[in-house]
């Protein structure tokens, strides 16, 4: 196969399979749990909220940093240099597909730790990964919103953002046992420091990689005009949809909650329509 890189991750084109790492995983060794990035889930700004517990006391957060290997875990490279080499040495990095991870920390630490991830609205979260990825174009104030959703639909029906399923799973099976959900960030991390026997006031949530303001105040289901639009979201992120209870269909959220078998667990968060 012919491999490319994609939003900083490596993808053996048709054959499902990794080679070296996909691009930031954290692993904390006294909490015993290992966080696998998405993309466009704030998956940042909960790094650097776990980070912490991922390394020795006293370490700088920084939005910015090479990968750190410790007794205390892994801080996985986030936003410094380039990408690894293919074909070359393990390197820790975020967005690591979960096969790779797994075959470098070994299957006992790998059965033996809570496997997280980051989770967001699905059509939300499109909306986030179209400005992402223009991110260094400037919008007219002016533009007719009908041609910025024109841009946004050609983008979802070119499939060129990655929908994450081998970051989450390994051979189709889903290996998550938790979720931090972007709708219910602090909650959600707070109820995993319950659950992790870690403590919340030792750290705080950043703000990161803000894309907002190129919104220009339109809400996602704005974006979405024809069910072409909506079925390929559906079709791009069906794990999400799958294994988490958002809505199939980008209309106002006012609010929902988890279901009891989700790994949110039971009573989970509010989800709420927002955007970033």
């Amino acid at each position: 196969g012919v491999w490319v890189w994609c939003d900083g991750w490596a993808n053996d084109r048709g054959s499902g399979r990794t080679k070296g790492v996909a691009a930031m995983v954290m692993v904390s060794h006294l909490h015993k749990f290992i966080f696998l990035k998405t993309h466009k889930a704030a998956g940042t700004s909960i790094e650097m909220y776990l980070e912490p517990f991922c390394a020795a006391p006293g370490r700088v957060v920084k939005e910015r940093t090479k990968a750190v290997v410790s007794a205390f875990g892994v801080v996985g490279q986030r936003m410094h240099g380039g990408h690894p080499e293919l074909g070359g040495a393990f390197a820790w990095q975020n967005h690591s597909y979960a096969k790779a991870v797994k075959q470098e920390l070994g299957r006992d630490i790998w059965r033996g730790y809570t496997k997280l991830t980051a989770v967001r609205n699905p059509f939300d979260r499109m909306v986030s990964a179209y400005y992402w990825r223009n991110r260094k174009e400037v919008i007219p104030d002016d533009q007719p919103f009908a041609e910025t959703r024109a841009l946004f639909r050609a983008f979802v029906l070119s499939e060129a953002m990655t929908n994450d399923a081998p970051i989450v799973h390994i051979k189709e099976r889903f290996i998550i046992d938790d979720a931090v959900r972007y709708e219910n960030m602090l909650g959600d991390l707070t109820r995993l420091g319950a659950r992790l026997g870690y403590d919340p006031a030792a750290t705080a949530l950043p703000l990161t990689k803000e894309t907002a303001s190129q919104r220009h105040g339109r809400a996602y289901w704005d974006y979405y005009e024809d069910d072409a639009t909506v079925q390929s979201v559906r079709k791009q992120l069906a794990w999400v949809f799958e294994h988490y209870d958002y809505p199939t269909t980008p209309e106002p959220v006012v609010a929902t909650t988890v279901v009891a078998d989700s790994p949110a667990g039971p009573g989970g968060a509010v989800v709420k329509a927002i955007g970033r």
